[in-house]
């Protein structure tokens, strides 16, 4: 079985469900996708885990 990263369903996320599903606005999607950068970056940061 493979296994699919957290970077693929984040992926899925932006694209899929928040884009086609949700209908949010290109703006709204941006700031989603800034807090994850955001997030991902204090987790590297306090080493919690590696954005790999």
């Amino acid at each position: 079985m493979h296994k699919k990263s957290v970077a693929y369903f984040i992926t899925v996320f932006f694209t899929d469900y928040l884009d086609k599903e949700a209908g949010l606005s290109t703006n709204t999607i941006k700031s989603y996708r800034d807090a994850f950068i955001l997030f991902f970056k204090y987790l590297d940061e306090k080493d919690i885990c590696k954005p790999s």
